[in-house]
């Protein structure tokens, strides 16, 4: 039983998906088109459940293991009698393979709890929306402050992006986030704060909080100020609460909500110009200078220890930083506009 063929069933089964297909929402697309572009080898399976839920006007499907382990068998042997080719070479599936594979779900409809709909209305014809965005984007070496049309300010760090609809607030408060931001969000009880973040979805009334999801970093963090959020994991629907001094650190490669006590400055710091280092490695370091002060760093040599650097700047040039990690690992730098070497001793 391959990936390939789970991939159509997972798709069937999840409600949010379903939802997407038969009631859209700005919400649901964007967090749907973002997985597809993260997820580009599954575009066509997203493609043929979507046919056939609107073909079959498919309304709830729920199986267990086994009945799973069935279908898929089931799914696995029509789809190698339309195409025996498929067995050895595993070349590109078509459409057209995909939608054989899910049809062959309807013939299992009875025992399998595939319900049709009768005597209802058709569901409203789904069209892709043409969503209008508007971004607001940092480059490497740049922070800026942004108000949103309800009055919520958020402080965008250095290679940070937010979008958001041209909508916003008329009946939703949605924004997307990619790289760190902190929101101070203006209190509204009808139409909650939502921040979307890879398959991360945070929710707040009037609160302040920030998100970090850098792409080069292997944890999605986020961090309670003050009031209330919630934050869930859309892929697999677990949810948490935080209050205020808690964080969630969550693993990219699990999506789990790993609840911790967050140190405040580490946290919030950076938009009052604190750069802060907590038992970082010289990776770590390198990265961080380079989106804090916008610079490429080429490093000569290897260190003589592993560097795990405690520090805190404060409105601190790159000199005086490397002046600074100087005195514990002895290198030496060079600064030639954009491009910094770093000599280690």
């Amino acid at each position: 039983m391959t990936e390939d063929n789970n991939d159509i069933i997972d798709l069937l089964t999840n409600e949010d998906f379903r939802k997407w297909v038969l009631e859209p929402s700005y919400e649901r697309a964007l967090f749907w088109e973002k997985w597809m572009k993260n997820n580009p080898d599954r575009i066509e399976a997203v493609n043929a459940a979507k046919e056939f839920i609107r073909s079959t006007r498919y309304r709830n499907f729920n199986v267990g293991a086994a009945e799973k382990d069935q279908i898929l068998s089931k799914i696995i042997a029509e789809t190698t009698m339309v195409t025996p080719m498929m067995r050895s070479s595993r070349p590109k599936k078509s459409p057209k393979v995909w939608y054989r594979a899910a049809a062959a779900l309807l013939l299992l409809g009875t025992a399998l709890s595939i319900y049709w709909w009768s005597n209802v209305n058709e569901p409203a014809e789904v069209q892709k929306s043409n969503l209008v965005e508007v971004v607001k984007e940092n480059p490497q070496g740049r922070k800026s402050t942004v108000f949103l049309p309800d009055g919520t300010r958020v402080s965008l760090n250095a290679e940070s992006k937010i979008t958001y609809n041209t909508d916003y607030g008329k009946e939703t408060r949605t924004v997307t986030l990619t790289g760190e931001a902190y929101f101070e969000v203006k209190h509204n009880p009808s139409k909650p704060f939502k921040v979307i973040s890879e398959n991360i979805m945070t929710v707040a009334l009037g609160t302040a909080f920030n998100v970090r999801d850098f792409k080069d970093e292997k944890d999605l963090r986020v961090a309670l100020k003050n009031g209330k959020v919630l934050v869930k994991n859309m892929s697999n629907h677990t949810k948490d609460f935080l209050e205020p001094g808690e964080g969630f650190v969550i693993p990219k490669s699990s999506g789990e909500l790993e609840l911790v006590k967050i140190n405040p400055l580490e946290e919030f710091g950076w938009k009052d110009g604190i750069l802060m280092f907590k038992n970082s490695s010289l990776e770590d370091v390198k990265e961080r200078l380079e989106r804090w002060y916008g610079v490429t760093i080429k490093i000569n040599g290897k260190p003589k220890v592993p560097w795990r650097v405690d520090a805190k700047f404060k409105n601190e040039s790159l000199e005086e930083v490397l002046n600074g990690l100087d005195f514990t690992y002895d290198l030496t730098y060079k600064i030639d506009g954009k491009n910094v070497e770093l000599n280690l001793n």
